[in-house]
């Protein structure tokens, strides 16, 4: 099992949802720095978010101590169809 970096206590897994209007989903992490070259109708159609067209993404695993609470972030898989919003 794994052990906390901070304090040795046991770790549990569990995820960070991305919620949207009327959707959950898988938060994801994605390679390089965001894109926001984007035409007005983009923007406006999308909220001013970022372009995820063409990236490498890892689905976002969170493991929590039961013992102080401390969150270890990490992006090894990628994300399966219909769990994020990467196509």
């Amino acid at each position: 099992m794994d052990k906390c970096a901070a304090c040795g206590g046991s770790l549990e897994l569990g995820f960070i949802p991305d919620v949207g209007t009327a959707q959950s989903w898988l938060a994801i992490w994605v390679a390089g720095t965001p894109s926001t070259d984007k035409s007005f109708w983009e923007r406006l159609r999308t909220g001013g978010g970022v372009s995820l067209e063409d990236v490498e993404a890892k689905v976002i695993d969170a493991k929590r101590c039961t013992s102080c609470g401390r969150l270890e972030l990490f992006a090894t898989r990628a994300p399966e169809p219909g769990t994020t919003l990467v196509r």
